[in-house]
């Protein structure tokens, strides 16, 4: 896919992006954000995005040094960023345009399919932090077109499955996840909350008590504890569930949650109760996020993971955007 732009690339435009470009190959990856900023501020092209990567330069870049186009396509993606404030739809739309394009262009001019996987599900990411599962969705299939062992792509997907109520798809993925991932508690997590809601309870409640004992002091350590008990209720085992809401409460004695559930099983049980509301003011002045909360937004840690490899590639790949645009910032 060519960067979008005109058969003749503006020369003023042309001028400025490489301007850009040359600040971003010598490190100064601010300057080179802020910019595109100015050139999109500048100009009177907005819906077609004003910082737009001329596709004459790109696709000599893509001949010369394909391996130039990964710091360029995260330069799109931090412009993307940039705009993140009501009113910039427009402008933020055409900024992650640029950057899929650049991406695109990298992986047909032969760069590595893997890095090119990478490139496409960190702007998906992007686009799925800010709730925008509709534009991060093809992003993350075509990531995985690219390859198929993607982690965070399927990570993804598997949320965005789940949110749509499609279980059963989101099981299989957050498998695929699992076992490319063994270690991920998140994602061990949500396959065990995806399973318990496909009728397959015990496995659930086995990865639930791995995940509770083995602490955390976290919001995944608690949503285990409190799943459990709860799918220990549901399935008709109250005693079982009211030693785990007990167990759960001792282990993080600030969770507002577990006490509750201690109370309310106690109290179905015939169980004796004590201490509900001394626990629920003991910690009354930290402030906590739900951890159901946290859950339902998306998962950050194999997208963090993905973020260092690509901010380390680029450092490796600033030289060959140098070398690119030659000594005097221009491309040969």
């Amino acid at each position: 896919m060519a960067a979008s732009g005109s058969a003749q690339d503006p020369p003023r435009s042309r001028e400025a992006y490489l301007g850009a470009l040359d600040l971003l190959a010598r490190g100064e990856v601010e300057a080179a954000v802020a910019s595109l900023l100015d050139l999109d501020a500048r100009s009177a092209e907005i819906p077609a995005g004003a910082a737009a990567a001329p596709p004459r330069v790109i696709r000599r870049i893509g001949r010369r040094r394909p391996q130039a186009l990964v710091p360029v396509a995260l330069l799109h993606q931090r412009v993307f960023l940039a705009y993140d404030q009501p009113g910039a739809g427009g402008l933020a739309s055409a900024a992650a345009r640029q950057a899929e394009a650049v991406a695109q262009a990298y992986v047909h001019a032969g760069g590595d399919r893997e890095l090119g996987a990478a490139l496409l599900t960190s702007l998906a990411g992007h686009w799925h932090s800010r709730s925008q599962e509709l534009m991060a969705v093809p992003l993350y299939r075509r990531a995985l077109a690219l390859e198929p062992d993607q982690p965070a792509a399927l990570l993804g997907l598997a949320v965005v499955e789940e949110k749509r109520g499609a279980l059963r798809t989101a099981a299989s993925l957050l498998e695929s996840v699992t076992d490319l991932a063994p270690l991920d508690r998140e994602v061990r997590l949500r396959l065990a909350l995806v399973r318990s809601r496909t009728g397959r309870a015990e496995q659930a409640l086995t990865a639930l008590g791995d995940l509770a004992g083995r602490g955390g002091g976290d919001w995944i350590e608690a949503l285990a504890h409190q799943e459990r008990a709860r799918l220990l209720a549901s399935t008709g085992r109250l005693d079982r569930a009211l030693v785990a809401a007990r167990a759960g409460a001792a282990a993080l004695p600030c969770d507002p949650v577990l006490p509750v559930l201690s109370s309310y099983y106690s109290e179905r049980t015939g169980a004796a109760t004590a201490g509900l509301a001394k626990a629920l003011t003991a910690c009354a002045a930290e402030r906590r996020v739900s951890p159901r909360l946290l859950y339902n937004q998306q998962p950050q840690r194999l997208l963090e993971l993905l973020q260092a490899r690509l901010e380390e590639a680029e450092r490796q790949r600033l030289p060959a955007l140098a070398a690119a645009l030659g000594l005097d910032g221009r491309v040969e």
